[in-house]
Formats: structure tokens, sequence, C-alpha cells
């Protein structure tokens, strides 16, 4: 697959792949245990719409940014940039 757009110059006509989609379902056991620790993965919502999220969840903690932390140390350009190298393309 490669694209054509009006924007000439490097990228247009580039090989590439479709990025992949999994759809998850959402599960939670109702009710969660006091205490319990949740791993939760986004990819792309500001800190402000899950800080958000996080606070509609309880009213025993106060969340603030310093609870967000990086699951992976790998740019979203370098992950994203294998999609689009020739190499990528099966």
């Amino acid at each position: 697959m490669s694209t054509n757009d009006a924007c000439p110059g490097v990228g247009n006509d580039t090989p590439h792949m479709p990025l992949p989609y999994i759809q998850f379902r959402i599960i939670f056991p109702r009710p969660l245990p006091q205490g319990l620790m949740i791993h939760l993965s986004t990819s792309s919502f500001p800190i402000s719409s899950r800080l958000e999220c996080w606070a509609s969840l309880t009213v025993h903690k106060s969340y603030t940014s310093s609870d967000d932390t990086s699951y992976g140390h790998l740019p979203v350009d370098i992950v994203l940039g294998l999609y689009a190298s020739p190499s990528g393309i099966k």
C-alpha cells in the first residue's frame, strides 16, 4: 500500500502498512477489592482527561500528575516509524 496526496516531497508515495488496531473488551469485576492496584494503559489521552477519569472512580484519593507514570520508554515516533518503513511491509 502507498500514499498519494497533494503534498509533494519525502514521504509521498512511501510504502507502508496500516497500523494494527485491537479492540479490547473492558472488563472490571464488581466490586473491586479495597486497595487493589490497577495498571491502566492508554495511548494518547491528555493527562487532564486521565485525571478526570480517575477522579470519577473514587472519592478516597485525589489523583495528581505524579500518579501518572510512563509504562514504556520508546517514543511513539520510533514505534510508529516501524510501520512506515519498507521493511515493515509483509
